[in-house]
């Protein structure tokens, strides 16, 4: 049976609504109940990079938001690489080779992205990226997507169905490995 992993939530209280669809929820920041597994960091600068630290058993997901800071975080060995309308501009279709050859994962959220920006990170990663995550990232019940629906959603952007199923049953396994591995 194929197992289920949500990459992002932002608030423990949907956790019980989240384990009717998933298997595993990997919630985002300081949780109470649940041990936060997976922080988002935004580095506006190369200053900020040293404070950085990968840490254990823990997913560190890096916003990078100026050009000269990605290829200092791949160097660095971040795994996870979040983009959203912020710093979709910030990425260069020259870096996604870097991408594959760092064997990176790109985050996208749902609740942060317009269609074109989903669109094109999908489309492109198919040839320049390994996996690519497709997230809720949902801080409320209106944001709560269901595996299904983020497959139907991908194939209705013109996405290839196998590699929206790869998006969004096989990358976010590959998340999860990750933390298991480190």
């Amino acid at each position: 049976m194929l197992r289920t992993v949500e990459p992002c939530i932002r608030d423990e209280r949907l956790y019980p609504l989240y384990s009717m669809y998933y298997d595993r929820v990997f919630l985002e920041g300081k949780g109470r109940l649940i041990k936060a597994e997976r922080v988002t960091v935004q580095i506006k600068s190369e200053k900020e990079l040293p404070k950085l630290r990968l840490e254990p058993y823990r997913i560190t997901v890096v916003k990078p938001l100026s050009r000269s800071v990605v290829k200092r975080v791949l160097d660095q060995g971040f795994k996870v690489i979040r983009i959203d309308s912020d710093n979709f501009n910030v990425i260069r279709k020259g870096q996604l080779n870097l991408f594959r050859q760092y064997d990176v994962i790109l985050e996208v959220p749902l609740n942060k992205v317009n269609y074109y920006i989903l669109r094109t990170v999908c489309l492109y990663s198919t040839r320049y990226v390994s996996d690519v995550l497709i997230s809720s990232c949902s801080s409320g019940v209106a944001e709560v997507w269901h595996p299904l629906s983020k497959l139907a959603l991908l194939t209705s952007l013109g996405v290839p169905e196998v590699d929206a199923f790869h998006f969004v049953f096989i990358s976010p396994l590959r998340l999860l490995h990750l933390l298991e591995g480190s």
